[in-house]
């Protein structure tokens, strides 16, 4: 079955579900679930009834779609994310979020939990993401092109959306957030990065690292949809005599470092 084909029954199926359309969609990151609870519920749907969508097995990834509202406005978020490092295709990994973007959502904002590169760059600051390195090895649009969806090459000059940053950093300076700008380089995971690679991203220009995000930015941006990303840095990269670094402590660290962050969607949405 043609990947285009999956992604119009899940529409068939989040329809069926909801009486609504999305306007935006969010995709949280590992310890950003806290955002959900801001969002007046319409429907939430497990991953594991969406037809063609897998199960995220990330402990701190709720794996759950809530359809809602949000200062008056319908958004669809996901409950976390499936990665690159469960075991999954690149097309299984933007399923969901190409189907959201289908279904309604023009635009889609990002979020995830990085480590720090840059040194002006402190576990719970925010960083908006102007641009992206893409080192996971694979691309969400390799394989048949699917013209219904997408240009066989989409041109990523503006995969992230300058206007947009531009209205998310002035509603930063509106609620009293700092927000810092910068590059994310995704890496394929599920290990974090050595010493040597952080230093290798920091040449080719990376701030934050992380294992999501790019490949859903590139299938979202192929669809014509708006695209908007905000990292919480969660801890500094690793280096070495640095202290170890574990999934369990980005979680809580961004389960404390949270609060700025749903401030701040909640002030640009």
């Amino acid at each position: 079955m043609l990947e285009y084909e999956k992604i119009r029954q899940i529409c068939s199926f989040l329809n069926d579900k909801c009486d609504v359309e999305p306007e935006k969609a969010v995709v949280l990151g590992s310890g950003l679930d806290k955002f959900s609870q801001a969002v007046e519920p319409i429907n939430e749907i497990p991953y594991s009834d969406i037809p063609y969508v897998p199960v995220s097995t990330v402990q701190s990834h709720v794996g759950s779609l809530l359809v809602g509202r949000l200062n008056g406005k319908v958004i669809a978020v996901m409950r976390g994310r499936v990665h690159l490092y469960e075991g999954n295709a690149p097309a299984d990994v933007v399923r969901l979020l190409r189907s959201i973007i289908i279904w309604g959502a023009s635009h889609v904002i990002l979020t995830n939990a990085a480590g720090g590169i840059a040194p002006h760059l402190a576990p719970g600051d925010l960083m908006l993401i102007e641009d992206q390195i893409n080192n996971q090895g694979v691309s969400s649009l390799t394989g048949f092109n699917d013209e219904r969806m997408g240009t066989r090459f989409p041109d990523m000059t503006t995969l992230y959306n300058e206007d947009c940053n531009t209205d998310i950093m002035a509603c930063a300076k509106s609620v009293g957030v700092k927000l810092h700008r910068g590059v994310y380089a995704g890496m394929h995971g599920p290990s974090f990065e050595t010493p040597a690679e952080v230093n290798m991203l920091r040449i080719l220009g990376a701030d934050v690292v992380g294992m999501s995000t790019v490949l859903e930015a590139e299938a979202a941006h192929h669809m014509g949809a708006i695209v908007s990303g905000i990292t919480l840095v969660s801890n500094p990269a690793a280096k070495k005599g640095g202290p170890k670094i574990t999934h369990e402590s980005v979680a809580e660290a961004c389960a404390k470092g949270g609060d700025s962050l749903i401030k701040l969607l909640m002030a640009y949405i």
